[in-house]
């Protein structure tokens, strides 16, 4: 009787206790839910940050990429302007040739400004005023001074473009004083030291004229053949080719009367009439 009154007590407990152990789960996995969703929320502001980085990786390199341009549009202008740099180079590199003088040493040298003259545009540059410096001393027959300019020239500018010039005439120098060893040596190191110069054809022609005044006279053959062969078409071919005729064409006899010619004490001589 008394176990039949407590029965519906304790299934009441039991009832409660069941109902707070549900209530207690229940409230554990909202619990975890949250904690799932936390966790989402802190992960998330790394991929931000990524996103982030990687926008600021992208706008410096297309700043790079901006900056490579422009320098290579800067390296092509600078390209450029050393291009026609070195052209404008190259056509003052041909120094006024001074004409043929007359055979006999001594004749004044008369110097003709070309387009080339590198007077115009480049007297601004050391080099240039030096060697025009050397060339008036020689315009002006002080063949010594020039001798040391155009030396003192070559010392200081081995390389230059005009150093041809400056060494051909050194030899013009020696020849006009009528040194015609020395002007042959001189000449000759256009030859071996600056073959690509532009004076090489006027250096050849002058090397025949100073052999033959030394009685060098297979040399000055052999290097009047070397120039019509080497430059048939340059001025030196052409005044080489003039003075070979003229040659060729003056008469060999007595005092410039060719051999046929009756001597002037023949001519002089009265008729003798024949004896019978």
């Amino acid at each position: 009787m008394c176990y039949r009154k407590m029965l519906p007590l304790v299934t009441r407990r039991i009832s409660i206790t069941f109902v707070g152990l549900l209530v207690l789960g229940a409230c554990s996995s909202v619990q975890k839910a949250s904690e799932n969703e936390n966790d989402k929320a802190e992960a998330a502001p790394p991929i931000s940050e990524m996103r982030t980085q990687m926008g600021a990786l992208n706008a410096r390199i297309e700043e790079l990429e901006g900056k490579l341009t422009s320098l290579n549009g800067k390296l092509e202008s600078m390209q450029a302007a050393a291009s026609t740099s070195a052209d404008r180079m190259e056509r003052s590199a041909a120094a006024p040739v001074i004409p043929h003088p007359a055979t006999r040493a001594g004749a004044p040298i008369s110097i003709s400004k070309a387009s080339s003259d590198p007077e115009a545009g480049f007297m601004s540059d050391d080099a240039i005023q030096s060697y025009r410096k050397a060339l008036v001393l020689l315009q002006s027959q002080q063949h010594s001074e020039s001798v040391l300019a155009f030396s003192n020239f070559l010392e200081q500018y081995p390389d230059h473009p005009l150093a041809g010039s400056a060494q051909f005439y050194v030899g013009e120098a020696y020849f006009q004083q009528k040194e015609y060893k020395l002007a042959l040596q001189e000449y000759r190191r256009v030859l071996t030291s600056y073959d690509r110069s532009a004076q090489v054809p006027e250096a050849l022609h002058k090397m025949a004229l100073a052999e033959d005044l030394l009685n060098m006279k297979e040399d000055a053959k052999a290097h009047r053949q070397l120039l019509t062969s080497l430059y048939p078409q340059s001025p030196a071919a052409g005044a080489n080719a003039e003075q070979e005729s003229t040659e060729s064409s003056a008469p060999r006899g007595l005092d410039g009367v060719p051999p046929t010619a009756p001597l002037k004490s023949q001519m002089n001589e009265p008729k003798r009439e024949n004896a019978h």
